[in-house]
């Protein structure tokens, strides 16, 4: 698993239980925790790259031009957050040191005409909003057109489908009340 949801300070949220994570085994894929009562959650602060590797398919339209192909997705989780529960206060920042995660997978993506930027521009309309509702409107779409697990949809499968492929056989277990190895591995 990626480590946005592992990484030591993380607080884990495991069938209605919390934890803390106290320490990653990165050799073994182990995070360690112990049960916890905390008035905040975690947030990570990650930086994601994309390389595309090889186009496979293109397919132009009247305004925009598709591709498909292979791509290299590539993320580092820099810190963290500490944000207060119901109110989103920022409790706190904490700088990490993992290594970067990178997974192989297949994209969709687009290219905008200048003339369609340049207009969003001047009608100073929310250009990352509607890109964040576009991505939205095609993770609603996509199970028109194949079918998955419904447990993969839960784990984001959606916009990096060969993500959790080291996860397809994972099977968390109730994590130890008394603290140790959460039964997670990442």
């Amino acid at each position: 698993m990626p480590f946005s949801r592992f990484h030591p300070g993380a607080v884990y949220l495991h069938q209605g239980e919390t934890y803390l994570i106290t320490k990653l085994d990165l050799a073994t894929h182990t995070a360690y925790c112990n049960p916890a009562q905390t008035n905040y959650y975690t947030q990570t602060k990650e930086l994601t790259d994309l390389r595309i590797i090889n186009t496979l398919r293109t397919k132009e339209t009247k305004h925009v031009k598709v591709y498909l192909g292979e791509v290299e997705v590539t993320t580092s989780v820099l810190g963290y957050k500490r944000k207060a529960q119901f109110t989103d206060e920022n409790l706190g920042e904490e700088a990490l040191d993992l290594p970067p995660y990178t997974f192989q997978t297949m994209a969709l993506w687009f290219d905008l005409p200048e003339r369609t930027i340049a207009r969003i521009n001047s009608e100073q309309l929310d250009f990352a909003g509607a890109l964040h509702a576009a991505e939205h409107a095609a993770i609603g779409i996509l199970p028109l057109f194949r079918v998955m697990r419904p447990e993969r949809h839960r784990r984001g499968i959606y916009r990096f489908p060969q993500r959790y492929r080291q996860a397809a056989d994972f099977h968390p277990r109730r994590a130890p009340r008394r603290g140790g190895d959460c039964g997670e591995r990442f």
